[in-house]
């Protein structure tokens, strides 16, 4: 018996189709990938100092958070002091977390802070970030220290587009 050129070429496209389907069959569904969140937050300058920047607060796949601050109008070369403080800007606040000085390690206009706080603890909640213009943050628990501040922005729920 002579098989001829189609019923060979139907048989080869036939198993061609069974193997793709099991093979097809044994694959697993894809994973469902984890959306890790980020935020943004402006910093405004505070009496004309011309500094502003922008806070992106970004949630880390194994816990904690990492704060990014940029900031436009400094001088390079030089270290700027930044927390975040409790409640809105303003003087007389508690410091809610010391972030690195901008101008320390990395880029001389940005400072990475890597946190242990979850982005919810620091999304959620009603903060501000002071970028400061000496060698230390303001304490407001320190008595004498008055440290002048560059920029100011609301980070969180109290958070509100434009100048605060």
């Amino acid at each position: 018996m002579t098989i001829t050129r189609p019923v060979a070429a139907l048989v080869v496209v036939t198993v061609a189709l069974i193997v793709a389907a099991g093979i097809a069959q044994q694959d697993p569904q894809p994973q469902e990938t984890e959306t890790l969140s980020t935020a943004s937050y402006p910093l405004f300058a505070v009496d004309d100092s011309g500094v502003t920047g922008q806070l992106q607060i970004v949630e880390q796949a194994a816990g904690g958070t990492e704060l990014i601050l940029s900031m436009v109008g400094i001088e390079e070369g030089r270290t700027y002091p930044a927390a975040i403080y409790v409640g809105s800007c303003g003087p007389d606040r508690p410091v809610y977390l010391e972030l690195q000085p901008v101008g320390f390690a990395n880029d001389p206009f940005v400072s990475i802070t890597e946190s242990e706080l979850s982005f919810a603890d620091l999304t959620e909640g009603e903060y501000f970030v002071y970028v400061f213009d000496g060698d230390t943050i303001d304490r407001p628990e320190t008595e004498g220290l008055d440290v002048p501040a560059l920029a100011c922005g609301e980070v969180g729920l109290g958070a509100v587009e434009g100048q605060p």
